[in-house]
């Protein structure tokens, strides 16, 4: 019969392995003297520039892959829809009340299609493709691990409600990996067309879909191989702008991608125009950083390999990414010992992972399997348990080393995620990690400037540290002082770093509020994305922040969170665009605002990035000017237009003429 601490153990177990994050709640420690973005110690306190806002019923816990901000019932007030990827029914549509409150909708807009909040879901965004002035949405889907054909969805608004008419369209892309849509006028046309940023698989790439009327309803087709679009792994797809070279399409995969966009084919000028090859980008961000009238680009390049951590005096938390390699940690423990796992194993190259699995795991020389995934290893017979220099073909092994009795976990498997914990009821000595090293810093992050007709490195002049174990980024004027600040997404493989805010003083020379600036965020979960809005309209950017990244296992505790911009005593200027000979969401315009003599740009991109779409709507800081000199807009058509003299403190709709 089991003992108490056997059953305590049990419930331990169970909580690590179906509410994962809940464990790490103790692993975020404060940042040591030194490390990246903390303060000296003889450094005043930073103010505050965030404020958490509780989302009561209104808010999620679990796994997420991304967010999305649009007015989807065209009330003036931006709302929220979040995919809460794979959790049952767990699809939130937001509507903001305008009392800084919001009520999940999506039972009520998506009712004449239930399966719709189910499933695989991903990289949402709302868009305008047919010119109609309402927001359409649509959700990517990954097409069963990229093993099978399963169709993303496109929700065209119908009246009071969303109506999934993705096959209509052409837009359901079943055997498309599908991570994140990105809506731009390819070919000229004053249509929105589609690009569909897809994980690489043969038969069903990222892909370019062109939007044709010439029937009695519009179509997307797929122009991928006329368009000249590379082939790579792609998460998003950015549209930006270079001085002299016009509108650019920055593709994350690996390496990265610039194509200059004009006629087709479509050519690369990465090399040209100095974008790195070597860069692994998890998210970008591109804005005038340094007020000299082109847009800069910041590359968020966390990459996650494996970790262990302690998570007290007891126990040590790991994940292992094996790739082709055996990988371990091993762990001098005292007392009775548990072990808990849990993961994913791909048995075949390409398939699709399976859940791990007690007849995955061997224990000690005889290899027998455990009952459960939560076991334990008694310290009173620990001949049972010395490990022999051999290593399973595929699965894990768990026992004592031969040599110094620690107990050891080795994941070995082509390609295996592998999730646990090992406790000592007495105590831990010292662990070690096998074929990694524990808290690896991740790839360094890249802010590149433009320079004389090329992008150029600029990060530790920026003052800015390379290794932020950034996950997600966004640019704003955070604080409407007329220069774009930073928010970075922190997040390592079994713990969730503090959020940073960088500050910018000036012609891109940062300050790094360690605390996020007040949006450090929660220890739970592990970060996922940010996106921003100004979503109870007083003119300063707000931020919600997601953390269920991952699996299951660490995702389940993954809660999200709303900060709200403080305002400070500085104007702004809101714009909104409506295109007549160009798409009416206006992407792809250009828009100078001036005031006080500082000359700012914004680029009208539908806000896409990973996983995640900002607000359309742009913002602009005007710092203690109450009144803009001149609005400037460059339309896609070649159109400019100019508003001269306005207030601040105002959202101004700016029509494009009509042809």
């Amino acid at each position: 019969m089991p003992t108490r601490c056997s059953w305590a153990w049990l419930v331990w177990g169970c909580a690590l392995l179906f509410c994962g994050g809940a464990l790490l709640a103790g692993c975020r420690e404060a940042a040591p003297t030194g490390a990246p973005g903390a303060p000296s110690p003889a450094e005043p306190a930073l103010a505050p520039r965030f404020a958490p806002v509780p989302l009561g019923s209104a808010g999620w816990q679990g796994m997420t892959f991304g967010a999305a901000w649009g007015d989807y019932d065209g009330d003036g007030r931006v709302d929220l829809y979040t995919p809460c990827h794979w959790f049952g029914q767990g699809v939130r549509l937001l509507c903001n009340l305008g009392d800084g409150t919001f009520e999940n909708r999506a039972r009520r807009e998506f009712s004449s299609i239930p399966a719709d909040l189910d499933g695989d879901r991903h990289g949402p965004s709302f868009w305008d493709f047919d010119n109609d002035g309402d927001q359409d949405l649509a959700v990517m889907v990954g097409a069963q691990f990229g093993t099978g054909a399963e169709p993303s969805k496109f929700f065209v608004r119908d009246g009071d409600r969303y109506v999934n008419r993705a096959a209509a369209l052409g837009l359901d892309y079943p055997k498309g990996r599908s991570r994140t849509l990105t809506m731009f006028d390819a070919n000229g046309d004053g249509r929105l067309d589609a690009l569909c940023a897809a994980l690489k698989r043969g038969d069903a790439p990222t892909a370019l879909f062109v939007q044709d009327v010439d029937g009695a309803q519009p179509r997307f087709v797929d122009q991928t191989a006329q368009s000249g679009l590379p082939s790579a792994d792609c998460d998003f797809a950015q549209v930006t702008w270079l001085p002299d070279r016009g509108l650019m399409l920055f593709l994350d995969g690996s390496p990265t991608s610039l194509c200059a966009l004009g006629p087709w084919p479509w050519r690369d000028v990465r090399e040209e125009v100095g974008v790195p090859r070597n860069l692994r980008v998890k998210d970008a961000a591109w804005a005038d950083f340094d007020g000299d009238g082109a847009l800069d680009l910041f590359c968020a390049c966390s990459g996650y390999g494996s970790d262990v951590v302690r998570l007290d005096d007891n126990t040590v938390r790991f994940t292992l990414n094996a790739m082709d390699r055996d990988l371990g940690v091993a762990v001098a423990a005292a007392g009775s010992i548990t072990v808990a796992l849990a993961g994913k194993l791909w048995r075949q190259e390409g398939g699709r992972p399976d859940p791990l699995d007690r007849g995955d795991v061997a224990i000690g020389a005889l290899s027998h399997h455990p009952e459960a995934l939560v076991f334990e290893l008694d310290p009173q017979r620990p001949s049972n348990y010395v490990l022999q220099p051999t290593t399973p073909v595929l699965g894990v092994q768990v026992g004592l080393r031969p040599d110094d009795a620690r107990v050891q976990v080795t994941v070995a498997a082509p390609r295996a995620r592998l999730e646990g914990a090992v406790r000592g009821a007495a105590g831990l000595r010292e662990w070690r990690p096998r074929g990694f090293t524990a808290q690896d810093p991740t790839r360094p992050d890249a802010l590149l400037l433009w320079r004389d007709g090329r992008l150029e490195r600029h990060l530790k002049a920026a003052g800015l540290d390379p290794h932020t174990d950034a996950q997600a980024v966004v640019a704003g004027d955070f604080d409407n002082d007329m220069d774009v600040d930073l928010f970075v997404v922190s997040s390592r493989p079994v713990s969730n770093p503090p959020d940073l805010f960088y500050e910018n003083l000036g012609g891109a020379r940062f300050r790094v509020h360690a605390d996020g600036g007040g949006a450090g965020g929660t220890t739970r979960g592990r970060g996922d994305t940010v996106t921003t809005a100004d979503f109870d309209d007083d003119g300063f950017l707000d931020l919600y922040v997601t953390n269920g990244e991952g699996d299951e296992t660490l995702a389940k505790d993954g809660v999200d969170e709303l900060f709200r911009g403080l305002p400070n005593g500085n104007h702004w200027l809101k714009i909104d665009l409506v295109g007549r000979q160009s798409n009416r969401d206006g992407i792809g315009a250009r828009v100078w605002v001036e005031a006080g003599g500082v000359r700012q740009l914004r680029l009208a991109d539908g806000g896409i990035h990973c996983f995640a779409q900002n607000h359309k709507r742009l913002h602009f800081g005007l710092g203690a000017n109450g009144r803009v000199d001149r609005v400037t807009v460059d339309w896609p058509s070649g159109v400019q237009q100019t508003v001269d003299g306005c207030d601040a403190d105002q959202t101004l709709t700016i029509e494009e003429p009509e042809g």
